[in-house]
């Protein structure tokens, strides 16, 4: 125990970079209306995920209560592995509401190695990621501990173990994914197959059950043989090693835990050669790849045809689609629509049971609307910060000879160009494999798209300027968006999408599908005057927020 206790000029370190942060904290929160406003902004965030925390954990603890109270504690391992899985999964799709830390900023100060490795680690503490899933493993350990008393030191002990696991693994995959993305070969690759592995993981239920035809016989073999080769994985041994230990077994349990002791162990040897390096101070820049300034003359090449678009919104716009192509995380959102349809598709494509019509008879009046709606929601994530992409380039902005809502139209012209596409791509998909959707089905989804897209983007312009947040997507986890646009968003949502649903709901009460399209073009006409009121107040206030826009999108640390 001597060798984990921390020298005094560590623990220094530690409480000095504490007392930095806090004061950074209240010095950034209470600066401005817009810093106030960001700290408010966390209170429903937080009331949302310790709820979630606490549904979770009574379910998993009455899950957990009852396999062993019925004499079957094997079965905590699919409760073990919902915790591993959201554990891992909850970062790739949710980063906006993770902490992250930026390791050059942390190397300034006069840091020894063990004490970085120990910030880098700590930092995996915060969050709501940590919390929820606290709680999950602490409603498990209750639930466990009321069938069984006497479990309770020993399943408090190897879910603390399987919960520092999570976090050093979570630390590691972090770590090496900066590092693979930190360069364009092996990001291009990295991000193929993670697109690959998303996709496969998605398809993997609707595949099964469609080849199975509802014979559960068939897959039982697979089950038993998935069930054997799980328990050699943490998630397993962490779940044999309670299970063993409440079947009487102590030598079994004690060997299970031994196996999640040394995954550990190897998981932060892992992340130790990742933070030394970055100790050492690695430099992963493509910048040294290029060529000298002079030895290559790089012909001035003429931009895409302006259709009739004034020069500067045409630049911008031809900008927004070449970076739009060249970024992954973009491309994601140009795909997942297709994604979802082909779940759908195939995931309810099954035959008819009575006299309830497969899914796949109607696929092609709903998967239209629900793809437009699903293409519309993921693209404001980056409408509602469409600054955040340019950092200190966004300087650029305010020395060009051109007006600051002409930028803000070319990005608006951008993104809707993009989800045209993906409603084509929608449209096209459901006419091949399956039958177009109906004449009526897809004037409303056009008609509901021209009131929806106005609006949003209104509110992206109004939000991008007012809440800007730098934003890196070559880096793993650097994505993240104002806690307060994330908040608006969610309310122009509701609001958009309650506007339709009640105007179709109407026009259905009358028995005419078509009669939403007039109502709907009528509110379109309404959001396109407020989209074009908003732009008219852009160049005043791009000025009126341009010192803080700069400084925001100009910095080089950190959250």
């Amino acid at each position: 125990m001597a060798r984990l206790k921390l020298p005094p000029e560590t623990r220094g370190q530690f409480a000095a970079l504490a007392r930095l942060q806090w004061q950074a904290f209240i010095n950034t929160a209470f600066r401005s209306l817009r810093s106030g406003l960001e700290l408010v902004a966390r209170i429903p965030i937080a009331i949302f995920f310790i709820l979630f925390g606490l549904g979770g954990a009574t379910g998993l603890g009455v899950a957990a209560w009852h396999v062993v109270h019925t004499g079957e504690p094997g079965l905590l391992a699919l409760l073990v592995w919902i915790v591993f899985a959201f554990w891992q999964l909850f970062p790739l799709v949710a980063n906006t509401f993770m902490e992250q830390l930026d390791a050059p900023q942390l190397l300034r100060f006069p840091l020894d190695f063990r004490a970085y490795a120990l910030i880098r680690v700590a930092y995996g503490l915060l969050g709501p990621l940590p919390v929820v899933g606290g709680l999950w493993l602490s409603g498990m350990t209750l639930g466990i501990t009321v069938a069984q008393p006497g479990l309770l030191p020993w399943t408090a002990l190897v879910l603390l173990v399987f919960a520092a696991f999570n976090i050093l693994l979570t630390r590691t995959i972090f770590s090496w994914a900066e590092r693979w993305l930190a360069q364009r070969r092996t990001r291009e690759i990295m991000t193929v197959v993670l697109f690959l592995c998303l996709i496969g993981f998605q398809f993997s239920g609707p595949l099964i059950s469609r080849l199975s035809g509802g014979r559960a016989v068939r897959l039982r073999p697979v089950a038993v043989e998935i069930a054997s080769v799980q328990r050699f994985l943490p998630p397993g041994m962490a779940a044999e090693a309670v299970a063993l230990a409440a079947r009487g077994r102590p030598a079994g349990a004690l060997a299970y835990a031994a196996g999640l002791g040394v995954c550990i162990v190897a998981v932060g040897w892992l992340l130790g050669v990742r933070l030394r390096a970055e100790y050492r101070g690695e430099n992963l820049s493509e910048a040294s790849a290029r060529p000298a300034a002079g030895t290559v003359r790089t012909a001035a090449r003429e931009g895409w045809p302006t259709l009739g678009l004034p020069g500067p919104v045409a630049a911008v716009l031809e900008k927004e689609l070449r970076s739009f192509m060249r970024s992954p995380p973009l491309v994601f959102i140009l795909l997942m629509p297709l994604v979802v349809l082909a779940l759908l598709l195939l995931g309810t494509g099954g035959p008819s049971h009575g006299d309830v019509p497969a899914f796949m008879t109607h696929a092609p009046d709903l998967a239209l609307p629900i793809g437009a709606a699903y293409a519309l929601a993921l693209l404001t994530n980056f409408s509602y910060n469409a600054l955040g992409a340019e950092g200190s380039g966004v300087q650029l902005y305010f020395v060009m000879p051109a007006a600051f809502r002409r930028v803000a139209l070319g990005k608006n012209l951008a993104h809707t160009a993009i989800i045209a596409l993906q409603v084509l791509l929608v449209w096209g998909v459901l006419t091949v494999i399956s039958r177009a959707p109906s004449a009526a089905i897809t004037a409303v989804t056009f008609a509901g798209l021209c009131f929806a897209l106005p609006l949003e983007l209104a509110a992206g312009n109004l939000l991008s300027l007012m809440f800007p947040k730098k934003v890196d997507y070559s880096t793993f986890g650097r994505q993240r968006n104002s806690r307060v646009a994330v908040l608006a968003s969610l309310v122009v949502h509701s609001l958009v999408f309650g506007l339709i649903g009640l105007t179709i709901a109407g026009a259905l009460a009358w028995a005419n599908l078509w009669a939403s399209v007039p109502a709907l073009l009528v509110l379109a006409g309404l959001a396109l005057g407020a989209w074009a009121l908003v732009a008219g107040r852009l160049d005043r206030l791009a000025l009126a927020r341009r010192e803080t826009l700069i400084e925001e999108l100009s910095r080089t640390g950190g959250n």
